[in-house]
């Protein structure tokens, strides 16, 4: 969280000197219309970290391994872009496994996990002309982010389904100078639906799983799980300076906090085999759900465009 007050604060600052600029320098401003459509790709870094407090955390970077495509409008009036991001990142998991039928708790750290994101959001906005060349946009629109952590290659874990929809509502200060665009946008996300998808079928056959009532030894099924989050959101700075020859870079830093989700029902059936005994089978419905969860992610791109 500290990181996002502090992003908020260089957003103010930024956004301050640049308008202070706008004052001191208008010999070197100019009017000359540029032209307000735009579309690109971008590729770059960034690091992802989810923590489950008191339970879990995960933590990864994604060195160029993602595509960001954009289209955009942006003149003296308005503003609008859809913009949609791929991405991979090594992700390293640092938790914790309860033995079979003991109290203590085991750290448990799985390193090189391959997980993917994908998101798409698009959004629009009214400019307003504070200065000669210094526009305020706010802006609503609608975005969707997609998580996949795959846990599966780990003996004791399974894949899990990250979805958000949300509205982000924001305000983007833009200062057009002669040969270079700069423009900031500080944003925030309203969560409307999350779904958590558990795979838990993944892990029929596991030997050891941080319930108690699973014994070595034993077949067992689970059904998967999903869970719906009502309660969230998120926050987002972003800065961006682009060029008058089509390139542009951006960094950006974006939290989300998303509350403990409702509670779902799963089915499991456990058959225990022993020497000399008769098969003992369990079966019956247990409670499953999503703890709260903070996520931050930072990082910085490069995008070449073209304009018309």
């Amino acid at each position: 969280m500290k990181a996002v007050v502090s992003s908020v604060v260089i957003y103010i600052l930024f956004a301050i000197a640049l308008s202070v600029s706008a004052f001191s320098q208008h010999d070197s401003l100019s009017t000359v219309q540029i032209k307000p459509w735009h579309v690109g790709l971008g590729n770059g870094i960034f690091q992802h970290s989810y923590e489950e407090p008191g339970l879990m955390k995960e933590k990864g970077w994604s060195p160029f391994e993602n595509l960001w495509l954009f289209l955009g409008y942006n003149d003296k009036k308005s503003m609008f872009a859809v913009e949609f991001e791929a991405a991979e990142a090594t992700i390293t998991y640092d938790g914790a496994l309860q033995e079979i039928g003991s109290t203590e708790v085991i750290p448990v750290t799985v390193k090189k996990i391959k997980d993917t994101f994908t998101e798409i959001r698009a959004f629009y906005g009214i400019s307003y002309r504070v200065r000669p060349v210094l526009f305020v946009t706010p802006y609503v629109g609608i975005g969707a982010r997609f998580w996949n952590d795959d846990l599966s290659t780990w003996e004791n874990g399974y894949r899990r389904e990250s979805r958000y929809v949300y509205g982000p509502l924001g305000v983007q200060s833009r200062l057009q100078l002669k040969d270079r665009d700069f423009s900031l946008r500080l944003e925030y996300d309203v969560l409307l639906s999350g779904r958590q998808i558990s795979h838990l079928s993944d892990l029929n056959g596991t030997k050891y799983l941080n319930y108690p009532f699973l014994y070595p030894n034993t077949e067992k099924h689970f059904d998967d799980v999903t869970n719906w989050q009502h309660r969230g959101y998120g926050l987002g700075a972003f800065i961006q300076t682009d060029d008058t020859k089509g390139v542009a870079v951006v960094a950006y830093i974006r939290y989300w906090n998303v509350a403990t989700s409702d509670i779902a029902y799963f089915h499991y059936r456990i058959v225990e085999t022993q020497a000399g005994q008769s098969p003992l089978v369990s079966e019956g419905d247990l409670p499953g759900f999503e703890p709260e969860n903070h996520t931050i992610e930072f990082g910085i791109h490069t995008k070449l465009y073209l304009r018309f």
